[in-house]
């Protein structure tokens, strides 16, 4: 038997069959979303889902030593073309300026070579330094993983930032990482994410209405009385039947 057939039947075929569905499962979703309006989306998912499996099957028969030393230049790499995404080579969808378009290449978003490129640099870390003081250690994963995450978060693109959390959470907990520092990670991404979605219904991106809990009498009143005028302010231009405003009017959201 041959060593590249040795290697081939030795993975983890549950694992290669769980993620050849997903990619399936992928492009069937693709497909039924955008078949009524153009092929070109589903049929751009197939080749790259295609050259995905293709490179997988690839990387999965090289020997470790050499992805260790190809981890830091990707690293490198990765983070390189995050930062070319704030030139004019950047291109920007819905909202974010996450894309890359690199002749010849095409358009493809660098954030997501960054956090493969993270985890073989992280992990390269880890093997190294097993005997580093955990909070050391913490530090040194936190300046590697640093730099592509704010990155990522300054193009705006927050819920690929947030990927990197349970990410970076799993490789620290293989590598012997204490619970307790995990325990505080967490806290902290929970108050981030808990900050961000403040700011945004604060800033009105995300209103979908005004809802209260139970709460004793007096600050429910002063919540009211913050809606009506916050509701005030923001009807006071708007033309409304004489009836409604009336009603508007007697209820005290709008001013008299």
């Amino acid at each position: 038997m041959t060593p590249l057939l040795r290697k081939l039947l030795g993975m983890n075929w549950v694992i290669v069959t769980l993620t050849i569905l997903l990619t399936v499962f992928g492009v069937i979703a693709v497909y039924s979303a955008t078949y009524f309006r153009t092929n070109e989306y589903w049929e751009k998912q197939v080749v790259w889902a295609l050259g995905g499996l293709a490179v997988f099957f690839a990387v999965s028969i090289v020997h470790y030593r050499w992805v260790k030393l190809a981890a830091v230049p990707l690293y490198a790499t990765s983070v390189l073309l995050i930062a070319l995404t704030y030139t004019p080579l950047g291109q920007e969808h819905g909202g974010a300026k996450c894309w890359l378009r690199l002749p010849g290449i095409g358009t493809f978003q660098p954030s997501q070579m960054a956090i493969m490129a993270g985890i073989l640099t992280v992990g390269l870390f880890l093997c190294q330094f097993t005997k580093m003081h955990p909070m050391l250690k913490l530090l040194s994963v936190g300046s590697i993983v640093g730099g592509p995450m704010l990155l990522t978060l300054k193009q705006p693109d927050f819920g690929m930032t947030l990927v990197w959390i349970p990410v970076m959470i799993a490789m620290l907990f293989v590598g012997g990482m204490p619970r307790r520092y995990l325990l505080a990670i967490l806290l902290i991404g929970a108050a981030i994410i808990r900050a961000d979605a403040y700011d945004r219904r604060r800033d009105g991106h995300h209103f979908r209405g005004l809802h209260f809990r139970c709460v004793p009498g007096r600050w429910a009143a002063r919540g009211r009385t913050r809606v009506r005028r916050h509701l005030a302010g923001r009807l006071r231009h708007v033309p409304l039947p004489a009836r409604n405003a009336r009603r508007g009017r007697r209820q005290g959201i709008l001013p008299r």
